[in-house]
């Protein structure tokens, strides 16, 4: 029912910032324990959202960027880098990875988790990873549109500069067109009686 939930909420939207409120919101009900989500910004990967109070030492900061760059889990209660308050796992698409997320330990006096909320987490950070990648590729299509759209309107601005039909006098026939190689060209002409 949890995986069902969170799929849910996650096809509901296409806002990246709705994606990651609804995965720190779901592993905080599933599994009782602090959530982070880390995304690369530039070079860097930063903790995009976590929950209240939650801080990232350098060590734990160190952790969640070996998980982002070999794609594997690590952490507490795994057989890589042990020692970190929290575990952590890759946000991983076919792609590649987009991501980390990181759980603490938990908030009540639950133990660790079990093998099947191990694997219920992991699919949480599958749901998430395709719900990430969906939402960014969705903001580079919008923008790519509207980048056309600005391109056709610059287009029809350039065309509105130049002179339409032909320039005759008693001694010449001009005739001129302009057809730019893509949208928007960088050619100019007028026609000009000198007299």
């Amino acid at each position: 029912a949890e995986l069902y939930d969170l799929s849910r909420d996650l096809a509901a939207t296409s806002d990246l910032d709705a994606i990651l409120r609804a995965l720190i919101y779901h592993c905080e009900q599933s599994f009782h324990r602090e959530t982070v989500i880390l995304l690369l910004e530039g070079s860097r990967l930063i903790p995009r959202l976590a929950s209240a109070g939650l801080q990232l030492t350098d060590e734990e900061m160190a952790v969640a960027d070996w998980v982002y760059r070999h794609g594997e889990p690590a952490g507490r209660h795994t057989s890589t880098l042990p020692a970190a308050q929290l575990r952590y796992l890759p946000l991983k698409t076919a792609r590649g990875v987009v991501g980390v997320l990181g759980v603490g330990k938990p908030g009540t006096t639950e133990g660790d988790l079990n093998p099947a909320q191990r694997r219920l987490m992991e699919a949480f950070a599958t749901q998430a990873a395709l719900a990430i990648e969906s939402a960014r590729l969705y903001a580079e299509s919008a923008e790519k549109a509207r980048i056309e759209r600005d391109l056709l309107v610059a287009a029809q601005i350039q065309q509105a500069l130049l002179p339409t039909g032909s320039f005759e006098t008693a001694f010449v026939d001009l005739a001129a067109s302009s057809v730019p190689c893509r949208t928007v060209g960088g050619d100019f002409f007028d026609y000009l009686d000198l007299g």
